[in-house]
């Protein structure tokens, strides 16, 4: 089964969401980090919050990486496809069915001195 990791959408009002690292080993064992991406609120009217919030995306499941399509560096928009896994190593990738990823999403509070 193909198995889409999409970018967390967390605020849609923040826009463009910086792509800090991708990091997958091979075969994606449960618990893995995936990818590392940063927020801006600057277009957003905050209260008490910090204006940069960074976060991170973890594997919940086994599986392969068949296909990277960010890498660092990029502006994505949130809730585009990141990546392709599949639930075997040699899965079609030509495949009609799959599912969303399941994973954890973290955020990175950076200290700042107010």
């Amino acid at each position: 089964m193909l198995i889409k990791v999409l970018l967390p959408v967390t605020n849609q009002a923040m826009g463009l969401a910086r792509i800090d690292s991708v990091d997958v080993g091979q075969p994606l064992r449960q618990g893995a980090r995936l990818i590392d991406f940063t927020l801006g609120q600057d277009v957003v009217q905050t209260h008490d919050c910090p204006p940069i919030t960074h976060y991170r995306v973890t594997s919940r499941e086994k599986a392969w990486v068949r296909r990277i399509d960010i890498a660092s560096g990029d502006m994505v928009e949130q809730g585009a496809i990141a990546m392709l896994l599949s639930s075997e190593p040699d899965e079609p990738l030509d495949a009609q069915d799959g599912r969303s990823a399941r994973v954890s999403v973290a955020a990175i509070l950076a200290s700042f001195e107010w």
